[in-house]
């Protein structure tokens, strides 16, 4: 790859500056048993592996009831947060709930991405 001045200068920027998704639906194929967020895929947007390899900061995870759950939302949402909170348990060291958004100091430094729930 060539040298690029401007190239450069961003990725030092990269480097410095927090770097947040405010959405991912990851937590549907993670609650689906489809896939694993503590393992790097190529399937869907987002796994822990690869937020850390692109220094993602902190993700937003979207809890949302899908329409046929409509008449039991706050079931679905609860068994999703579950889902997500049970991944965060088996790769304490790849991710972390974050409490609030003012934790976030800058990239995912020796601990991983944050992250933020959305419901």
């Amino acid at each position: 790859m060539p040298e690029l001045p401007d190239l450069q200068a961003a990725l030092a920027l990269h480097r410095r500056v927090p770097v947040v998704d405010g959405h991912c639906d990851s937590v549907l194929d993670l609650w689906a048993g489809k896939r694993r967020l503590g393992e790097a895929s190529s399937q869907g947007h987002l796994d822990f592996p690869r937020a850390r390899a692109g220094g993602l900061s902190a993700q937003v995870f979207a809890l949302w009831p899908a329409p046929e759950t409509y008449d039991k939302p706050s079931r679905r949402v609860l068994q999703l947060l579950d889902a997500l909170l049970m991944e965060l348990e088996r790769c304490p060291d790849q991710a972390r709930l974050g409490p609030r958004a003012g934790g976030i100091k800058g990239g995912p430094r020796g601990g991983g991405s944050l992250c933020f729930i959305n419901t």
